[in-house]
């Protein structure tokens, strides 16, 4: 008569399996509630950017010692998120002091508070976001955005000014085409020598363009839409 053969698991091993299975399931169940929290934080960070972009600074954060780093802090972040472009010279932080050689390439400025002199003949100029001070010598084009940017240059085919309390001084000149100032938003100010055919379109509030032009320059064409904008040749 034959008989069955014993089974290899014994009473201590079922025991260590059963252990085993019970705590993969526990394991498992806390993935499962930890997944939720990981997504809810990247969904925090972004809502609290949305936040300070749609209304300001939250009230907590309103004493007199805390605005101003925040407000910095926040225009760093806001710089670090893809405006750049890949193929330009980056200069981006806060309150960076600089000279730079733009060796013919496009130039980026963002952050807040840098000071930069850029020499050379430069491509596209972008300065981005609040308080910098730049210089330059000559760029193919000027682009100033977001508050209280300070820039004053040399020649430029194209300059553009947008959003708001800007200070921008150039020499404004065409190359195949006549050159050309875009002004939007409100309170900027424009200084600009005309050193040939020129377009000045003014767009939006209380800007103020003043102009006076090179021997031989013509006077510009002016285009202008928006309230209480002062466009006038500079006695």
């Amino acid at each position: 008569m034959a008989w069955p053969l014993a089974s290899s698991v014994g009473p201590s091993s079922a025991v260590e399996s059963g252990r085993e299975a019970s705590r993969s399931r526990r394991l498992s169940s806390n993935d499962r509630r930890l997944e939720p929290a990981k997504s809810g934080l990247q969904l925090d960070r972004l809502t609290c950017l949305g936040r300070f972009a749609l209304f300001g600074i939250p009230t907590t954060a309103q004493d007199p010692s805390m605005p101003r780093f925040l407000l910095l802090v926040f225009a760093a972040t806001i710089a670090s998120l893809g405006i750049a472009q890949a193929d330009e010279l980056t200069i981006e932080g806060v309150g960076i002091s600089r000279d730079v050689d733009c060796e013919g390439k496009d130039v980026g400025v963002y952050g807040a508070e840098n000071e930069i002199a850029l020499t050379g003949k430069c491509g596209l100029i972008t300065v981005h976001s609040s308080s910098h001070k730049v210089s330059f010598e000559e760029g193919i084009g000027l682009a100033v955005s977001g508050m209280d940017n300070k820039v004053k240059g040399g020649r430029a085919q194209n300059v553009t000014v947008a959003v708001t309390q800007n200070t921008v001084t150039a020499t404004l000149e065409g190359g195949g085409a006549p050159g050309k100032l875009s002004t939007s938003g409100a309170n900027n100010r424009v200084s600009l020598v005309l050193a040939g055919p020129t377009r000045l379109e003014v767009q939006g509030a209380d800007h103020v363009v003043e102009w006076t032009r090179s021997e031989g320059a013509p006077n510009p064409e002016v285009t202008a839409s928006g309230a209480k904008n002062v466009i006038k040749k500079k006695l």
